[in-house]
């Protein structure tokens, strides 16, 4: 599930010293771990950065999503954290259920009879202390003690976890040397090696998590700029903590990683709301492969990797729903567009079409006819037939006969067939590959996300009303693309090996292996980049894929049956080059592809490998 952001300041307060509550033990109690902070498995979350209560309830409700963490910004205003109230982390309550505001320690009591404390947040109201819950409930087939000290000393906090064997699973700076905070006896499924620091340095908090192997499970920055934390070992493969995030690195350090927030802690800074937010991974083993793969070309740029079954679920998604610049890729809009007049019979395959050569630069595909003003250049005609048009435009990404499709149907047509596929987030709006100051379109980026490129794709080959039929329009949407089946090779073979597969297996496996694809990709100067013979001192590059591919399995029989599964991946944005001969980038841009590849590769090697394994 998806986040929410709003921003806003906040404010504390502090109460009677020393106060304890807990929880009374029910007759049984039989408990597995809590899962909030402390497992990877993953799972739908939510987050909103600041807003309103009735806008967390009506979030958390209709997605079943349960409050697990939560941050006083204001009195109606609030950064939460949630998951969804499924598989390991189900707990009984959810949505509005699970967390509360407005309260009073006595009123807080009474409504946590059954329930145990996650998260406790002090707040002023009209000049009144107030308190912020989050909950879980607390039955007697999975129960917890806890106990929950406000407004309490750094030795009485230590005396009472002394007294309880316990650890702090939460902790909030009151003032001075007063805290509030809540924990649990350290033992059983409960029990973690785990530390709390009480006013220490940014310095010293680092430190101790290195020297410990640590993970932070909860963080609080006091006014002076001194940080209270709860550490303990760390266990997940990738966790990270950032102190000092604006709400908008907030969003993009989430979407970069695939992770799951677990504490987000709002605080003034420099007069403006700034985070400290730990997150840890919120990916399946397959997708942390492609993650890994795809970063490997990446640097700081955009990425992202998508698989989904035709005809089924999602499997793989890392930014999944970004815009990006497609470059070529977008070419499949204009084929489909074409191909579905060809099924409606509006148009011929041997219909004529003309398309212009560059008379000022090398005779191949990457020159679109246009002089540097946009002025079309129509002295070097070739007369040409749809079909071949097509075709150069998929397999050589011909960019002048791309703009021959452009100008054949036009922006608003293109367009208006991406709507009709349920592409929401994809906008045509300059001539691929050629000058921005031609006619008749938009200066502006084109947009696709891997959401809608799969859309794209699923709607031609799935079962029910494919939208260019199942005869030969289809097939000569499939004939005139790439196929794609190169980025599975190296994958396929790994798997193919590791199976006991012979060579003539692997080879007849291949030979149904089939699929429809298109690249994309360029490098232009960034904005405010310095280029001189050596290079430019920063790149803007897109290397981007997509498209579906067919798995072949073998039955009992001998059969095959074909599970078709669409995919894409992309690495946009700006690369810093520097200056001179010895960095321009060749590296960077080198790497690109290979990452891109790797990363589709990636997420299809669970199914490459079963279906292979229906061919021993």
């Amino acid at each position: 599930m998806r986040m929410r952001t709003l921003i806003n300041a906040g404010l504390t307060a502090a109460l009677a010293a020393g106060m304890v509550l807990g929880a009374t033990t029910p007759a049984s109690a039989a408990t597995v771990i809590d899962p909030e902070r402390y497992s990877a498995t993953p799972t739908g979350f939510g987050w909103y950065l600041s807003t309103n209560k009735a806008t967390i309830d009506s979030w958390s409700n209709q997605y079943n999503m349960r409050v697990i963490g939560i941050e006083v910004i204001g009195p109606d205003n609030f950064a939460a954290t949630m998951v969804h109230n499924s598989g390991v982390y189900q707990r009984g309550v959810s949505g509005s259920a699970s967390w509360t505001t407005d309260e009073t320690v006595d009123t807080l009591l009474d409504k946590l009879n059954g329930k145990r404390l996650l998260d406790l947040e002090r707040y002023v109201v009209n000049g009144q202390t107030r308190f912020a819950a989050a909950w879980v409930d607390n039955p007697a087939s999975n129960w917890h003690n806890y106990k929950w000290y406000i407004n309490s000393t750094e030795s009485h906090i230590n005396t009472k976890l002394a007294e309880l064997g316990g650890r702090i699973i939460d902790i909030d700076h009151v003032s001075g040397d007063r805290y509030d905070v809540v924990m649990i006896p350290n033992t059983g499924v409960d029990y973690k090696q785990s530390w709390t620091v009480f006013g220490k340095t940014l310095a010293e908090v680092g430190d101790l998590i290195g020297q410990h192997s640590a993970r932070l499970v909860d963080v609080e920055r006091h006014a002076d700029g001194k940080w209270s934390a709860v550490l303990v070992k760390n266990d997940h493969a990738y966790w990270s903590w950032h102190p000092n995030l604006t709400a908008q690195a907030v969003v993009d350090m989430q979407a970069q990683k695939g992770l799951r927030p677990i504490h987000v802690k709002p605080f003034p800074f420099n007069g403006e709301t700034r985070y400290s937010v730990i997150f840890v991974d919120n990916l399946d083993a397959t997708s942390l492969k492609a993650r890994d793969a795809i970063e490997q070309g990446a640097g700081y740029a955009k990425r992202g990797f998508y698989l989904k079954a035709v005809d089924g679920p999602v499997h793989n998604w890392l930014r999944g729903d970004t815009k990006f610049e497609p470059a070529s890729m977008l070419k499949a809009l204009h084929h489909v567009h074409a191909m579905r007049r060809v099924y409606l019979g509006s148009e011929q395959l041997t219909n004529p079409v003309t398309w212009y050569k560059n008379p000022n630069g090398p005779d191949n595909a990457g020159w679109c006819a246009y002089k540097d003003d946009g002025t079309p250049i129509t002295t070097m005609p070739v007369n040409d037939n749809l079909e071949n048009t097509l075709k150069g435009m998929m397999e050589q990404s011909d960019n002048r006969k791309t703009d021959a499709i452009y100008n054949r149907y036009g922006a608003l047509a293109l367009n208006n067939t991406a709507d009709a596929l349920g592409m929401t987030d994809t906008q045509l709006n300059h001539r691929i590959g050629c000058t921005w100051e031609a006619g008749g379109q938009v200066k502006a980026s084109n947009e696709l996300t891997l959401v809608d490129a799969g859309k794209l794709y699923e709607a031609v080959y799935r079962s029910s009303s494919p939208y260019l039929g199942t005869g030969s329009a289809r097939d000569k949407f499939t004939e005139l693309t790439g196929d794609g089946t190169f980025i599975f090779s190296a994958v396929m073979k790994d798997e193919a090996a590791a199976l006991g597969l012979t060579l003539a297996q692997r080879n007849a496996f291949a030979a149904e292996l089939w699929g429809a694809y298109k690249p994309g990709g360029y490098a232009n100067a960034a904005e405010g980049a310095t280029c001189d013979n050596t290079g430019c001192t920063a790149l803007l590059m897109r290397s981007t894929a997509g498209g579906m591919i067919s798995v072949p399995f073998k039955q009992a029989n001998g059969t095959i049956v074909e599970k078709k599964f669409v995919y894409g991946a992309f690495i946009d944005g700006v690369f810093d080059c520097g200056v001179g001969d010895d960095k321009n980038c060749d590296a960077e841009s080198a790497a690109m592809w290979p990452a891109v590849q790797a990363s589709i590769a990636e997420t299809l090697r669970p199914h490459l490998k079963a279906a292979l394994a229906t061919w021993k």
